[in-house]
């Protein structure tokens, strides 16, 4: 079938060097897929704003001219067939290191990727887990200082992992129902989560599978969202239940 042309894509990848005022579509050279084609994260790098990278269903797109042209990383690409999206994670602090989480299927399954070369070989992630199941993850978040402790979140808790998503535990004591993605201070590496109207403080025990969650703030009779942290601030939003 030809490429999709920029108006009938799912999703658009869109430039502006005024601040918003006016954009440039520079989406045209992606690589066109029946399904999952929007990019809900864009990586840019810190030294150079012209080196990009982004994922979806494809695999890992790259980008060395500003998203002018774009071109897939070979061996990136395993969620084959019933693929609905896929993110792309990184590293803060060791920028060689890249995850990518795909939506498989119709029961809300995962797959998850891992490069720690900067895309040069992929190793799929066996994402076991000391609960039954993770279903409906929400997103995949790198710990600053060292990039194989990740940390999930599902429709059940949270999870974490220190040696890159082969394994995983679940964190669930003292936390809410229904928690939100997890939020890391690069500074000190605390980490922050919301659920209903709280916001919770993870305390880590001394084995990985320990530690539980403190609450650190409320708002009564609001529904709070993902925590954010900039400069050592923390920041979340609201909705009203």
């Amino acid at each position: 079938a030809d490429p999709k042309q920029p108006g009938d894509l799912e999703g658009l990848f869109l430039r502006s060097e005024d601040g918003g005022k006016t954009w440039q579509n520079r989406t045209a050279s992606l690589p066109a897929v029946s399904q999952g084609l929007g990019f809900d994260t864009l990586d840019i790098n810190p030294t150079n704003d012209q080196h990009l990278v982004t994922a979806n269903c494809e695999g890992v797109q790259k980008s060395l001219d500003g998203g002018q042209s774009w071109s897939a990383i070979p061996g990136s690409k395993q969620a084959l067939g019933d693929c609905n999206s896929s993110d792309l994670f990184r590293g803060i602090n060791d920028r060689k290191t890249i995850y990518t989480l795909s939506s498989v299927g119709e029961g809300g399954g995962s797959v998850m990727m891992r490069s720690i070369d900067d895309g040069a070989t992929w190793q799929v992630a066996a994402m076991n887990v000391d609960a039954d199941y993770m279903i409906g993850l929400r997103g995949l978040v790198v710990h600053p200082d060292d990039a194989r402790h990740v940390y999930l979140t599902d429709m059940n808790g949270f999870y974490s992992s220190a040696n890159g998503g082969d394994q995983f535990h679940q964190h669930t004591r003292n936390l809410g129902a229904d928690p939100s993605n997890v939020a890391v201070n690069p500074s000190n590496g605390a980490l922050y989560i919301s659920a209903g109207d709280t916001i919770y403080r993870w305390t880590p025990g001394a084995e990985p599978q320990n530690g539980h969650w403190s609450a650190v703030a409320q708002i009564p009779n609001a529904r709070l969202g993902e925590p954010k942290i900039a400069d050592g601030n923390l920041y979340v939003t609201t909705d009203t239940q």
